[in-house]
C-alpha cells in the first residue's frame, strides 16, 4: 500500500486514546507505550509498529469483532478485545464499540387505498354518503361520519388532501369513540369530539380551526379557496394540538386532557355540498 493512503498519527506520548470510526463500529485504541507508532489507512485499518521489537501488525473492525493481521496481511486473530503486554505491563488495549442501531423513524401510513372504504366504517345511526373511486373519497348527500376502524390514536400527525365545494361544512374529527350523541337541538355529533374544521363560511370557523373539550381556536386567515385541492394537517402531541392548512400553522390548542380514539370524516352540510379526499395518511411517534 502506498504511503499516501495513510493518515500519519505518530504517537509518542503514553496513555493516548485513539478512536477510529468505521461502518462496522468504532475501534478504541489505548496506547500506553511511547515506543508504539500508530497510523490509520484510508480503509480504517490501523497499523501498529513497535520500535523496541521492530514488530508491525494491523487491526480492523469487522462486524462486531477485531481482526488482527501480521505485516504480510495474514489474519492472525479474531477477537472481541485485544491487548499487547510487555512482561507485566500492558502497552496496548483495543476494543470495538459496536455501532448503536438508531431507533426506527416514524413513517407515513396511508389510511385510504384509493379504491374502497377499507379501514373505515359507517355509523349505522348517521352513515352519510361516501364513495371511493379513481383515487378519490367523496362524501355528499346525507350528513354523517366515516370512522376509522382503528380506535386508539393518541399522539399523531395526520395529513389529508381535500377539496371542498363552496359553503361546505365538513371536518376531520380525532380522538373520538365510535359513538354519537344528540344535542338539545337534535343535532347528532360524535361523542367526546375534537375537530379540525373544513368550514369556509366567513367566520372564525374556517378550515384548520380546532375545537373540543369546550375549547375553540378560530382561524383569522382568509377562507380557503373552494373547489381547489388543499392540505389539512393535525398534529397531536400530548395535550397540545396544532392545525395546519397548506403547510402553515393556523390554530393551536392545549386541551385539558390528552385523549385516544378514532378519526372520523364528516360528510358535508348542507345537502348538496361535497367534500373529497384523495390522500389521507398518518405518522405516529416511535415508542
Amino acid at each position: 500500500m502506498c504511503l499516501a493512503a495513510f493518515v500519519p498519527l505518530a504517537i509518542w506520548l503514553a496513555s493516548v486514546v485513539l478512536r477510529v470510526e468505521s461502518p462496522d463500529g468504532t475501534l478504541v485504541v489505548k496506547i500506553h507505550d511511547q515506543d508504539l507508532v500508530v497510523s490509520v489507512a484510508n480503509d480504517k485499518k490501523i497499523t501498529v509498529h513497535d520500535k523496541s521489537t521492530r514488530r508491525t501488525f494491523s487491526m480492523a473492525g469487522r462486524k462486531g469483532e477485531i481482526h488482527v493481521y501480521d505485516e504480510t496481511g495474514q489474519r492472525l486473530l479474531v477477537t472481541k478485545q485485544f491487548e499487547v503486554r510487555n512482561g507485566e505491563t500492558t502497552t496496548l488495549e483495543v476494543t470495538l464499540a459496536e455501532i448503536e442501531t438508531p431507533p426506527p423513524q416514524p413513517v407515513w401510513r396511508s389510511l385510504f387505498n384509493g379504491k374502497d372504504l377499507a379501514g373505515w366504517k359507517h355509523h349505522p345511526d348517521l352513515p352519510g354518503d361516501w364513495k371511493a373511486a379513481n383515487g378519490v373519497l367523496v362524501g355528499t348527500g346525507r350528513h354523517g361520519w366515516l370512522f376509522s376502524e382503528r380506535g386508539d390514536y393518541g399522539d399523531f400527525h395526520l395529513r389529508a388532501e381535500f377539496q371542498a365545494s363552496p359553503k361546505c361544512d365538513s371536518g376531520i374529527f380525532f380522538w373520538t369513540p365510535f359513538e354519537l350523541k344528540r344535542f338539545p337541538d337534535g343535532v347528532l355529533n360524535p361523542l367526546s369530539w375534537h375537530e379540525a374544521n373544513i368550514f369556509d363560511d366567513g367566520t372564525v370557523n374556517r378550515t384548520g380551526s380546532l375545537d373540543g373539550q369546550g375549547l375553540m381556536e378560530g382561524v383569522i386567515e382568509p377562507p380557503s379557496t373552494a373547489n381547489a385541492w388543499q392540505t389539512l394537517e393535525i398534529v397531536a402531541r400530548g395535550r397540545k394540538v396544532i392545525g395546519k392548512v397548506n403547510g402553515k400553522v393556523v390554530a393551536e390548542i392545549t386541551y385539558p386532557t390528552a385523549q385516544r380514539g378514532r378519526f372520523a370524516l364528516q360528510a358535508p352540510i348542507p345537502i348538496g355540498a361535497t367534500i373529497s379526499f384523495r390522500k389521507i395518511e398518518v405518522k405516529e411517534p416511535t415508542p
